[in-house]
């Protein structure tokens, strides 16, 4: 995840050397993208989503989307979601 504010170019190059890069870029622009325009918002912290499920849930939207897509790749149920609800 990039830091929040200005972020310099060799601190992007850095991010890009790891190996995850590829894949989450990928994630990013095939499903977190296309989510928040349809949704019309950008994705929520882990105290917005707690607020929202009165303390039953506290991760980040984006966390819960990532694990939701890969449960879809593999063909199972969303294991966070099981779990809480």
């Amino acid at each position: 995840m990039l830091p929040k504010g200005h972020v310099a170019y060799w601190q992007i190059d850095q991010l890009k050397q790891n190996e995850g890069w590829d894949e989450q870029e990928k994630f990013q622009l095939r499903v977190v993208i296309p989510y928040c325009i349809k949704t019309g918002r950008r994705l929520k912290s882990a105290d917005e989503i707690e607020v929202l499920t009165n303390g039953r849930l506290r991760i980040e939207e984006h966390l819960m989307l990532q694990e939701a897509y890969d449960a879809l790749i593999r063909e199972e149920k969303c294991q966070i979601l099981i779990e809480e609800f």
